[in-house]
């Protein structure tokens, strides 16, 4: 169903009109009647149970239905079915189509979901990397190491900076 249709008095009146010409029309027993009791509802509000007989149904919620009284006017009926047209589309191809539509989708939306997860782990290694020096820079480490130390018999040794 539409986003716009959210009730059923949604429908402008022309195309219940127009519908309820084809369906009377359609009918072998309405197109015999002068007028004919026709109920609009939504596919949702349909009940169908085991013990009711072909083509009998009933609805979950009566408020949802809209009923409308069509008289025969064959003049709308008449420029209705000039408009007609058949096709006969290859639904298996356009099922197809549409299934690798949806893979092709997928696949892009996986590789850019794995692009998006390999430049966030690339950020969390360069931060865990940055964290990790900033520690080292911290805790003077890098200068504690034995051959940056001078004991204080080699600095007398070199007295240049007096």
């Amino acid at each position: 169903m539409p986003e716009e249709l959210k009730d059923i008095n949604d429908i402008p009146k022309e195309i219940l009109e127009e519908c309820g010409q084809l369906t009377k029309e359609n009918s072998i027993q309405g197109c015999k009647k002068g007028s004919v009791k026709i109920v609009y509802t939504f596919a949702a509000n349909l009940r169908k149970e085991k013990p009711m007989a072909t083509g009998e149904v009933s609805f979950h919620d009566n408020s949802k239905c809209m009923y409308m009284n069509i008289s025969t006017n064959k003049k709308l009926v008449k420029a209705i079915i000039k408009t007609k047209r058949e096709e006969n589309p290859d639904l298996k191809r356009i099922y197809e189509d549409k299934m690798k539509d949806l893979e092709h989708q997928e696949k892009e939306l996986k590789v850019l979901e794995e692009h998006k997860k390999k430049e966030e782990d690339m950020k969390t290694k360069e931060a865990k990397l940055k964290e990790k020096e900033d520690q080292k820079m911290a805790s003077f480490e890098y200068m504690m190491k034995r051959e940056n130390m001078t004991t204080n018999q080699e600095a007398a040794q070199d007295d240049d900076f007096w």
